[in-house]
């Protein structure tokens, strides 16, 4: 059994964001946290993007399943129609 195409994706995501993680923070510790806040911002939107993006595909699978065997009847209707 491989790895689905949202796998594949989700390894290439984390081979991204693991090191830029550990970028985020080598800046932020050389930079100091500073009264500017903008990288606080950033790491909320951040958060937020990626909460909503694993929202969409979770409620993207959950509509999949929900509407795959009422199609299937439709389309088993249409093709001996």
């Amino acid at each position: 059994m491989g790895l689905s195409s949202r796998d594949d994706l989700n390894i290439v995501e984390l081979v991204f964001y693991v090191p830029a993680l550990g970028l985020f923070i080598w800046v932020l510790l050389k930079q100091g946290f500073g009264r500017q806040l903008g990288w606080l911002y950033l790491a909320i939107l951040s958060l937020v993007v990626s909460l909503a993006h694993q929202l969409v595909w979770q409620l993207s699978a959950i509509v999949q399943m929900a509407w795959s065997k009422p199609l299937s009847s439709v389309m088993v209707l249409v093709s001996h129609g």
